[in-house]
Protein backbone atom coordinates (compact mmCIF):
# COMPACT_ATOMS: atom_id res chain seq x y z
CA UNK A 1 0.00 0.00 0.00
CA UNK A 2 2.91 2.30 0.76
CA UNK A 3 5.55 0.50 -1.29
CA UNK A 4 5.42 2.99 -4.18
CA UNK A 5 6.03 5.85 -1.74
CA UNK A 6 8.86 4.07 0.09
CA UNK A 7 11.70 3.79 -2.39
CA UNK A 8 15.20 3.69 -0.93
CA UNK A 9 17.10 3.48 -4.22
CA UNK A 10 16.16 3.52 -7.93
CA UNK A 11 17.73 0.08 -8.46
CA UNK A 12 14.86 -2.42 -7.94
CA UNK A 13 17.04 -5.29 -6.73
CA UNK A 14 18.84 -3.12 -4.18
CA UNK A 15 15.58 -1.52 -3.09
CA UNK A 16 14.01 -4.95 -2.57
CA UNK A 17 17.06 -6.17 -0.64
CA UNK A 18 16.97 -3.10 1.61
CA UNK A 19 13.25 -3.57 2.30
CA UNK A 20 13.67 -7.28 3.08
CA UNK A 21 16.62 -6.62 5.39
CA UNK A 22 14.78 -3.77 7.10
CA UNK A 23 11.70 -5.98 7.54
CA UNK A 24 13.80 -8.80 8.97
CA UNK A 25 15.57 -6.40 11.32
CA UNK A 26 12.23 -5.07 12.58
CA UNK A 27 10.76 -8.57 13.00
CA UNK A 28 13.85 -10.07 14.63
CA UNK A 29 14.44 -7.26 17.11
CA UNK A 30 10.87 -6.36 18.09
CA UNK A 31 8.97 -9.68 17.94
CA UNK A 32 10.62 -11.38 20.93
CA UNK A 33 10.06 -8.47 23.31
CA UNK A 34 7.10 -8.76 25.68
CA UNK A 35 5.52 -6.16 27.95
CA UNK A 36 3.61 -7.18 31.01
CA UNK A 37 0.74 -4.69 31.20
CA UNK A 38 -0.54 -6.30 34.39
CA UNK A 39 -0.44 -9.78 35.92
CA UNK A 40 -3.11 -11.00 33.50
CA UNK A 41 -2.01 -9.26 30.30
CA UNK A 42 1.24 -9.68 28.41
CA UNK A 43 1.67 -8.04 25.02
CA UNK A 44 4.26 -8.50 22.30
CA UNK A 45 4.27 -7.08 18.79
CA UNK A 46 4.87 -10.27 16.83
CA UNK A 47 1.40 -10.54 15.24
CA UNK A 48 1.23 -6.80 14.63
CA UNK A 49 4.62 -6.70 12.93
CA UNK A 50 3.64 -9.59 10.68
CA UNK A 51 0.67 -7.43 9.59
CA UNK A 52 2.73 -4.23 9.38
CA UNK A 53 5.24 -5.51 6.81
CA UNK A 54 2.72 -6.34 4.03
CA UNK A 55 0.74 -3.12 4.57
CA UNK A 56 3.90 -1.04 4.18
CA UNK A 57 5.94 -3.07 1.67
CA UNK A 58 3.42 -5.28 -0.17
CA UNK A 59 3.18 -8.98 -1.00
CA UNK A 60 6.64 -9.79 -2.35
CA UNK A 61 8.66 -8.18 0.44
CA UNK A 62 6.27 -9.50 3.10
CA UNK A 63 6.34 -13.13 2.02
CA UNK A 64 10.12 -13.16 1.58
CA UNK A 65 10.59 -11.47 4.97
CA UNK A 66 8.13 -13.69 6.84
CA UNK A 67 9.67 -16.87 5.41
CA UNK A 68 13.13 -15.52 6.28
CA UNK A 69 11.96 -14.73 9.81
CA UNK A 70 10.51 -18.23 10.23
CA UNK A 71 13.68 -19.86 8.89
CA UNK A 72 15.94 -17.79 11.17
CA UNK A 73 13.79 -18.63 14.18
CA UNK A 74 13.58 -22.25 13.10
CA UNK A 75 17.34 -22.67 12.97
CA UNK A 76 17.64 -21.41 16.52
CA UNK A 77 17.84 -17.62 16.66
CA UNK A 78 15.71 -16.53 19.65
CA UNK A 79 13.50 -14.17 17.63
CA UNK A 80 10.02 -15.56 18.20
CA UNK A 81 7.76 -14.22 20.95
CA UNK A 82 9.35 -14.40 24.41
CA UNK A 83 12.73 -15.19 22.76
CA UNK A 84 11.68 -18.70 21.68
CA UNK A 85 13.18 -20.49 18.69
CA UNK A 86 13.83 -23.85 17.07
CA UNK A 87 12.04 -26.26 14.74
CA UNK A 88 9.97 -27.57 17.65
CA UNK A 89 8.16 -24.23 17.54
CA UNK A 90 6.56 -25.41 14.29
CA UNK A 91 5.11 -28.55 15.83
CA UNK A 92 4.21 -27.34 19.31
CA UNK A 93 1.04 -25.76 20.60
CA UNK A 94 1.77 -22.38 18.96
CA UNK A 95 2.60 -23.75 15.48
CA UNK A 96 -0.75 -22.72 14.01
CA UNK A 97 0.12 -19.08 14.54
CA UNK A 98 3.22 -19.48 12.34
CA UNK A 99 1.03 -20.86 9.55
CA UNK A 100 -1.17 -17.82 10.12
CA UNK A 101 1.85 -15.54 9.64
CA UNK A 102 2.34 -16.80 6.10
CA UNK A 103 -1.38 -16.65 5.34
CA UNK A 104 -1.79 -13.12 6.74
CA UNK A 105 1.31 -11.73 5.02
CA UNK A 106 0.21 -13.16 1.66
CA UNK A 107 -3.42 -12.01 1.89
CA UNK A 108 -2.65 -8.54 3.28
CA UNK A 109 0.23 -8.06 0.86
CA UNK A 110 -1.93 -9.05 -2.10
CA UNK A 111 -4.75 -6.69 -1.07
CA UNK A 112 -2.31 -3.86 -0.24
CA UNK A 113 -0.67 -4.22 -3.66
CA UNK A 114 -4.05 -3.68 -5.33
CA UNK A 115 -4.58 -0.33 -3.59
CA UNK A 116 -4.04 2.77 -5.72
CA UNK A 117 -4.02 5.24 -2.84
CA UNK A 118 -2.98 5.16 0.78
CA UNK A 119 -5.41 5.35 3.63
CA UNK A 120 -4.84 4.84 7.34
CA UNK A 121 -8.42 3.55 7.66
CA UNK A 122 -7.74 0.87 5.04
CA UNK A 123 -4.45 0.04 6.70
CA UNK A 124 -6.26 -0.39 10.03
CA UNK A 125 -8.73 -2.79 8.41
CA UNK A 126 -5.88 -4.75 6.84
CA UNK A 127 -4.11 -5.03 10.20
CA UNK A 128 -7.31 -6.28 11.86
CA UNK A 129 -7.87 -8.76 9.01
CA UNK A 130 -4.31 -9.96 9.46
CA UNK A 131 -4.83 -10.47 13.18
CA UNK A 132 -7.83 -12.69 12.42
CA UNK A 133 -5.90 -14.60 9.73
CA UNK A 134 -3.12 -15.28 12.23
CA UNK A 135 -5.35 -16.07 15.20
CA UNK A 136 -7.68 -18.49 13.40
CA UNK A 137 -5.08 -21.12 12.40
CA UNK A 138 -3.43 -20.66 15.80
CA UNK A 139 -6.62 -21.28 17.74
CA UNK A 140 -7.59 -24.19 15.50
CA UNK A 141 -4.16 -25.77 15.99
CA UNK A 142 -4.34 -25.30 19.77
CA UNK A 143 -7.84 -26.80 19.89
CA UNK A 144 -6.60 -29.83 17.98
CA UNK A 145 -3.84 -30.46 20.50
CA UNK A 146 -5.67 -29.67 23.74
CA UNK A 147 -8.54 -32.05 24.46
CA UNK A 148 -10.46 -29.81 26.84
CA UNK A 149 -10.01 -26.61 24.82
CA UNK A 150 -12.05 -23.66 26.05
CA UNK A 151 -12.76 -21.43 23.03
CA UNK A 152 -14.25 -18.64 25.16
CA UNK A 153 -11.19 -18.46 27.38
CA UNK A 154 -8.88 -18.61 24.36
CA UNK A 155 -10.68 -15.74 22.64
CA UNK A 156 -10.68 -13.65 25.81
CA UNK A 157 -6.97 -14.37 26.34
CA UNK A 158 -6.13 -13.32 22.78
CA UNK A 159 -8.45 -10.35 22.15
CA UNK A 160 -6.94 -7.66 24.38
CA UNK A 161 -3.30 -8.23 23.36
CA UNK A 162 -4.27 -8.30 19.67
CA UNK A 163 -6.24 -5.08 19.95
CA UNK A 164 -3.32 -3.39 21.73
CA UNK A 165 -0.94 -4.61 19.03
CA UNK A 166 -3.28 -3.47 16.27
CA UNK A 167 -3.66 -0.03 17.84
CA UNK A 168 0.11 0.37 18.14
CA UNK A 169 0.76 -0.80 14.57
CA UNK A 170 -1.96 1.49 13.17
CA UNK A 171 -0.41 4.39 15.09
CA UNK A 172 2.97 3.65 13.50
CA UNK A 173 1.34 3.37 10.06
CA UNK A 174 -0.41 6.69 10.67
CA UNK A 175 2.94 8.33 11.48
CA UNK A 176 4.51 6.84 8.34
CA UNK A 177 1.53 8.00 6.29
CA UNK A 178 1.83 11.56 7.60
CA UNK A 179 5.59 11.64 7.05
CA UNK A 180 5.28 10.34 3.48
CA UNK A 181 2.50 12.74 2.59
CA UNK A 182 4.32 15.67 4.18
CA UNK A 183 7.46 14.69 2.22
CA UNK A 184 5.38 14.40 -0.98
CA UNK A 185 3.80 17.83 -0.49
CA UNK A 186 7.25 19.42 -0.02
CA UNK A 187 8.65 17.90 -3.22
CA UNK A 188 5.77 19.09 -5.41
Amino acid sequence: MYKALLVFTPDKFTDTAIKVLLSLAILCTMSPVQWEVNTELTVNLQFGLVCFIPVVFGLRIAVISIFGYLILGGIGLPIFADFNSGWTSFTGIKAGYFFGFVLASAVIGFIADMQTNTSVAKAALFVLLGMVLIALPGLLWESGILHDYDWNLALIRLTRPLLIQAAFIVLVIMLIDRALHRKGSRTT
